[in-house]
């Protein structure tokens, strides 16, 4: 009687890793030592780090810098806006001295007094609240908020300060021939009120390709100043107090 035989057979088994996606560009372009670009892109303009003297790769090692919306377009546009308008707000001297703090809702604002005349200075959404405290804004289908205004309750004007940095190409670009829209915004929020608009640049807008927008703004009667002119301070009292 014969007996089946079986033989064991040998299964060859293989393991394929699980390879992780290779990253071919950083999550976070916005922040790399000064004189350095980033890896894998050769065409991006070196981000210069505007608060001086700051050189990380780390966002969380130093002072990042922050934005509202007036930095340096794509990646960058909420990374570098922040400190220059830190920078160019102005702040008390011989000419420029603090009043008193107003109360609004759960913030103080700022009654001050340049060259002998008093303002209430305002950034972004403080404009809009103390209006409708004051029964003096205008709903509209959306609202202006500048980076600083001085409201001049006695003359009833409001000094608008649109500040716009940038160092590389991006959204930014035409942003400065929006002056003559925006005033008649203002005008149409705020009725009761003269709108004085001006601007504040980083000297990104002094390549001869922004030639034409500043001769337009100058042409339309929009102030342009720049926030590194060693006197920029004082520029803009005097455009705040000229014709009171």
């Amino acid at each position: 009687m014969s007996q089946n035989t079986f033989e064991p057979t040998t299964e060859l088994i293989i393991e394929t890793p699980n390879y992780e996606p290779i990253q071919t560009e950083p999550e976070d372009l916005s922040i790399y030592k000064i004189g350095c670009k980033p890896p894998h892109n050769e065409n991006l303009d070196v981000v210069e780090d505007l608060t001086e003297g700051i050189q990380t790769t780390d966002p969380n090692e130093k002072q990042k810098i922050k934005n509202r919306g007036t930095g340096a377009g794509g990646s960058n546009t909420n990374k570098n806006g922040l400190p220059y308008e830190e920078i160019t707000t102005l702040i008390p001297g011989t000419r420029f001295k603090h009043i008193r703090d107003i109360p609004l809702g759960k913030k103080t604002i700022q009654e001050v007094d340049i060259d002998g005349n008093t303002f209430i200075k305002l950034t972004k959404g403080e404009l809009k609240n103390y209006m409708i405290t004051q029964k003096e804004y205008i709903k509209n289908e959306k609202s202006l908020q500048p980076d600083e205004c001085y409201l001049d309750e006695k003359n009833k004007i409001l000094n608008i300060i649109e500040k716009k940095f940038q160092q590389t190409y991006g959204s930014v670009d035409e942003k400065i021939q929006t002056a003559e829209f925006k005033k008649w915004f203002y005008e149409k929020q705020y009725p009761n009120y003269t709108i004085k608009y001006c601007y504040c640049l980083s000297d990104w807008f002094k390549q001869d390709k922004y030639k034409p927008d500043l001769e337009f703004n100058k042409i339309k009667g929009f102030e342009v100043f720049w926030g590194k002119d060693d006197n920029y301070q004082g520029k803009i009292m005097d455009w705040l107090v000229n014709n009171l």
